[in-house]
């Protein structure tokens, strides 16, 4: 099979990096794996295995993406014979896709990594994201195939009238052993002596809800003096929520420790983890810190109920209830039976998520769904 993927992210001009590392598994899977990608001028075709090449749009600007990456396409697709476009978002790069499903008659298989249509939230955050929401309703419908990275995104996917059979289940694998096994020198018990520490650890953006965790944080640290907020990460959202930290008298218990390379010493060392998100996609940070012995409370998206389940090996909240919250969070804090019991249940249920193997098969099943959609009704 000779697959052509769209996307954008320019990690794929690091040979090193995870998803080049990604890309070259997934060329296993094919004759021929072929990515194109939003990029702007300055990057140059790169070959990453015998089968898998990278090629950029080299555009003018973000206007050019899809008109280039199309002209591109067009190329690739009558050169190569390329029977499938998979795309890697349901909006601009499915634009392109079935820009090439309608031309060349080959299948179109879309890719969701985000949780953009199981509640309200995402598409009410700017106009441009209810532009796209409306996009995505229309360009799913015209999908041979779907990979979805969670079940929640797959069962999101309803309200579109999207059949079932068209849907594969596909997460990108995590590979917990190697995570659990890592070194690192960081250890949060050593730099806080005597402390309680939650941590979080993710993209400082305003869809994480971290003013949230801060101020349910506000809320307890008065009463549980031996409590510290480590949170992990970068963002645009960094400035603000260190002011909210000094606004709460904070600045002394909220430790900004900015993007890590190696995190896994951070869940490692961490009595508790936290998790605000306003929407998730998958969130391997919940498989790192399982993997890790690190408890969980989380908000109610993502892989809560399909990974974390409530009660069995994390605690769940509703998303933006800081009461709900700030009672989870007390009780992780003064039970450590609780944590014993989650630490325990969340190793197990790392060990029988799916091999990389088989989610590999997965994927590829997914563009053999695209490339002979009769199947999806078998």
């Amino acid at each position: 099979m000779k697959v052509l993927t769209i996307g954008s992210d320019i990690n794929l001009f690091k040979k090193n990096s995870d998803v080049a590392k990604r890309a070259v598994k997934y060329g296993w899977q094919t004759d021929k794996y072929i990515i194109i990608n939003f990029a702007k001028k300055g990057f140059s075709k790169l070959e990453l295995s015998n089968q898998v090449t990278v090629y950029p749009t080299n555009s003018a600007g973000k206007l050019f993406y899809l008109l280039d990456a199309f002209k591109l396409a067009k190329k690739i697709v009558a050169r190569e014979g390329i029977e499938v476009v998979s795309v890697q978002n349901p909006f601009e790069a499915a634009v392109v896709g079935w820009w090439l499903k309608k031309k060349f008659n080959i299948g179109l298989n879309i890719q969701v990594h985000g949780d953009f249509f199981g509640s309200d939230y995402w598409q009410t955050v700017n106009l441009k994201n209810a532009f796209r929401f409306r996009l995505a309703k229309r360009l799913l419908r015209r999908a041979d195939s779907i990979r979805a990275v969670s079940k929640r995104i797959g069962l999101s996917l309803k309200r579109f009238g999207i059949p079932a059979d068209k849907i594969i289940i596909a997460p990108i694998y995590v590979d917990w052993q190697d995570f659990q096994n890592r070194d690192s020198e960081m250890d949060l018990q050593f730099e806080f002596t005597n402390k309680f520490v939650i941590l979080s650890v993710c993209r400082l953006a305003a869809e994480k809800n971290l003013d949230l965790l801060i101020e349910a944080f506000g809320d307890l640290s008065g009463q549980y003096r031996e409590l510290v907020l480590v949170i992990v990460g970068a963002g645009p959202e960094e400035k603000k929520l260190k002011a909210i930290a000094a606004r709460l008298g904070l600045t002394d218990k909220v430790f900004f420790m900015g993007w890590q390379d190696e995190p896994s010493g951070y869940y490692k060392s961490a009595d508790l983890m936290v998790i605000t998100s306003a929407s998730e996609g998958y969130n391997r940070t919940v498989i790192e810190a399982m993997a890790c012995g690190c408890p969980i409370v989380m908000s109610d998206v993502g892989l809560a109920g399909e990974i974390l389940i409530h009660e069995q090996n994390g605690l769940v909240y509703e998303v933006g209830d800081k009461a709900s919250l700030v009672k989870s969070i007390e009780r992780m804090l003064t039970d450590v039976n609780l944590r014993e019991k989650f630490i325990a249940n969340g190793f197990l249920a790392v060990q029988k998520l799916p091999s990389e193997a088989e989610l590999l098969k997965r994927i590829q099943d997914g563009w053999q769904k695209a490339v002979n959609p009769e199947k999806n009704h078998e």
